[in-house]
């Protein structure tokens, strides 16, 4: 599933739990349901943030807002992301992607943590910082690496 969501609406959706990949297919009386916003193609760790919603005969109710939109009792799409649905019926928990939202009308998608790599070249980009001093001098202090020989 796919839904647009332009900056300034607010939307209700509404999605059965027999139509998600819960409890295996069969019938499920869950305790608790939340829903998370996630990165495109990405999947929910321990980390992630989950917002509980309603739930009432089956189905699940989610109020989503554009960046735009009155906040308000509703779950905020700062840009394009994935909706997640954690379902817990005792003792077992579920996640599920139930779909993707794009936010129309700008705005970028909802930022990745960063990587090593990123991490890394933020520090090597400010010569004035004590960090860049220290990488620099841990690179040139390996013989031909990093000064022109092989």
């Amino acid at each position: 599933m796919a839904l647009e969501l332009n900056r300034v609406d607010r939307i209700a959706r509404t999605y059965t739990l027999s139509s998600l990949a819960i409890g295996g297919g069969g019938p499920v009386t869950p305790t608790a349901v939340e829903v998370a916003l996630l990165p495109p193609r990405t999947s929910p760790s321990r980390d992630t943030t989950w917002t509980t919603v309603t739930y009432a005969a089956g189905a699940v109710t989610v109020l989503l807002a554009g960046p735009d939109a009155d906040p308000t009792g509703a779950v905020v799409v700062p840009a394009s992301a994935d909706l997640w649905m954690r379902v817990t019926y005792a003792p077992e928990v579920d996640a599920v992607k139930v779909e993707r939202i794009t936010v129309t009308g700008g705005g970028a998608s909802v930022a990745l943590p960063p990587t090593p790599d990123t991490v890394f070249a933020a520090l090597l980009a400010d010569p004035t910082s004590a960090a860049h001093a220290q990488i620099i001098a841990l690179i040139e202090a390996h013989t031909g690496f990093g000064n022109g020989n092989p």
